[in-house]
């Protein structure tokens, strides 16, 4: 059986918020103050040939094939991020996914490499490629053992759900299993080198707020998660 794009989501109005604000002030366009981009790991996973590249990138992007060997990389290299750009004529308000068709074919292929079924896993995450490209689908993968069957589910759960808020989870809950933790291209983060961080690093665990550590009298700072 042939996977349906459906989902079910949160219908958004001209009074909501625009969840598309976090990452442009205008418009994804190249004169509409962005604040942030597509970044160059997840970019070049993409395929032109995929849906979502035209649905995670912006029709205005300017894609510099020989980008790491620039000189000028924040300049000859601009992915704008093209999630929710608006709908029904209103500039970047759209309908929120809370969940789709696609997930339920995650969590499968999750229970199906748990089993060690490693060949059932690879078709079922191969039924998500299917329903996403229009051509030269990838042929079908074969792991041979469970690591590289996460990372592979861990990279399409990339692509299927970015700007999503979902990344940060997923790392934290699947990169020791996949071998995978942040993997930043290299020129995004030129300015600081910090482009990874271990998976047992203090800060995929995210503090206690002061204020519930100060109104709860079971609880002092001492308490504190470790490394704050």
């Amino acid at each position: 059986m042939k996977l349906q794009v459906k989902s079910f989501k949160l219908e958004r109005t001209t009074n909501d918020g625009r969840i598309a604000s976090l990452w442009q002030s205008v418009s994804n366009r190249i004169d509409g103050s962005s604040f942030y981009e597509v970044g160059r790991a997840l970019f070049n996973l993409l395929d032109e040939n995929d849906v979502r590249y035209d649905v995670l990138i912006g029709d205005e992007s300017i894609v510099d094939p020989t980008y790491f060997a620039s000189n000028n990389y924040l300049e000859s290299d601009i992915l704008l991020i093209n999630k929710y750009p608006g709908s029904e004529g209103l500039n970047r308000l759209n309908d929120l996914k809370i969940f789709r068709v696609s997930e339920m074919y995650f969590i499968k292929a999750e229970a199906q490499i748990n089993n060690e079924n490693l060949s059932e896993a690879a078709s079922t995450i191969q039924e998500i490629r299917e329903a996403r490209y229009t051509s030269n689908t990838p042929s079908l993968p074969s792991y041979s053992n469970s690591t590289e069957a996460w990372a592979d589910l861990l990279e399409e759960r990339r692509i299927e759900l970015a700007f999503e808020g979902h990344r940060y989870i997923d790392l934290r809950r699947i990169g020791p299993k996949a071998n995978v933790t942040v993997d930043r291209d290299p020129k995004d983060c030129d300015f600081s080198g910090i482009c990874s961080i271990p998976n047992n690093d203090y800060r995929f665990i995210l503090p206690i707020p002061a204020t519930e550590i100060q109104a709860n009298d079971e609880l002092s700072q001492d308490d504190q998660n470790p490394g704050y």
